[in-house]
């Protein structure tokens, strides 16, 4: 697999609503900036920039018939293989592979910038909470689903911004320049870091 990227697997058993799993992938991509995060070029590099889209989720139909639950997820690895390309759209991606009207298999595919294993699990688990929310109550009053927690990146961004014009900064800056005015050994012969605009594989890094 792809050292700098990962992926959430499912497989749901059972007849999916698909309007509201969309809902509830929406919801949570919405509120969480880190889900929307992309890189862009600019003159000094790459900058990380929050976007405005959220990430869909695909969706393909398999045809029922034997092994076509494993073909889902012969397609759900082919997907994963994918590497990202840095400067075109976010860095994740979501794919909804279905056998039937009674099984999928679900792909989350995300660049280690926005999510680790961890954050995978806080991710499906609010998305099956809010699926299962907007399951409740009457179909003409549909159940409150705005009092969910708004992550954002804005307050790290001012705190980061005074302590770079603070004399703190230039004190910490000049320490750190003392420590490493003689650079240590390189512990990774990095080689080439890219495949034209794309994220590489471990295997571009080797331990010295």
């Amino acid at each position: 697999s792809d050292v700098c990227s990962s992926d959430l697997t499912i497989e749901i058993v059972g007849e999916l609503d698909l309007p509201r799993m969309l809902r509830a992938f929406d919801l949570v991509a919405e509120r969480h900036e880190s889900l929307r995060l992309a890189l862009a070029p600019e003159r000094n590099g790459q900058w990380q920039v929050v976007a405005q889209a959220r990430p869909p989720i695909h969706v393909v139909d398999v045809p029922e018939g034997p092994g076509a639950l494993e073909a889902a997820h012969d397609l759900a690895r082919q997907l994963f293989r994918r590497p990202f390309v840095s400067d075109q759209g976010l860095l994740w991606d979501s794919t909804l592979v279905r056998v039937g009207r009674s099984h999928c298999v679900w792909l989350v595919r995300a660049h280690h910038l926005v999510i680790d294993a961890y954050g995978f699990r806080l991710l499906y688990l609010k998305v099956a909470e809010l699926y299962e929310r907007q399951g409740q109550g009457r179909p003409d009053q549909p159940p409150v689903l705005d009092d969910l927690p708004t992550s954002t990146y804005q307050p790290f961004v001012e705190d980061d911004a005074r302590y770079l014009s603070s004399p703190r900064y230039e004190r910490d800056q000049a320490f750190w320049l003392s420590q490493f005015a003689t650079l240590p050994p390189a512990l990774l012969s990095t080689g080439r870091w890219a495949v034209g605009d794309a994220v590489t594989p471990s295997e571009k890094h080797v331990w010295m």
